[in-house]
């Protein structure tokens, strides 16, 4: 497993995404952080099998972000500061993520 304090990826699932990248065209130039598709060699069913993959990680990033918003809240930490640490009001932090608990 690789961990940040953002997100968890096990190294097979990180080594078949470069795999994945490699295979459908995808380079990233002189700096491997920065993917850019090459749009003219991907065919839509790549592009629509990639947006699946995106909303997929959309959804692991919000888990991650709602267990991380659980801990703090938790330990006490009041909707208010929760909010204004990721730009939004106490009210907005309390409905996006309360329900997720």
């Amino acid at each position: 497993m690789l961990h940040s304090p953002l997100a968890t990826i096990c190294q097979g699932c990180a080594q078949r995404a470069v795999e994945r990248f490699e295979a459908e065209g995808v380079t990233g130039g002189r700096d491997p952080r920065r993917l850019e598709p090459q749009w003219q060699q991907v065919d839509d069913a790549t592009l629509l099998r990639r947006i699946v993959d995106i909303a997929d990680a959309r959804d692991g990033v919000e888990d991650h972000l709602a267990e991380w918003v659980g801990r703090l809240r938790g330990r006490g930490v009041s909707w208010a500061r929760i909010g204004a640490a990721l730009g939004m009001t106490r009210q907005s932090a309390w409905e996006r993520f309360e329900k997720r608990r």
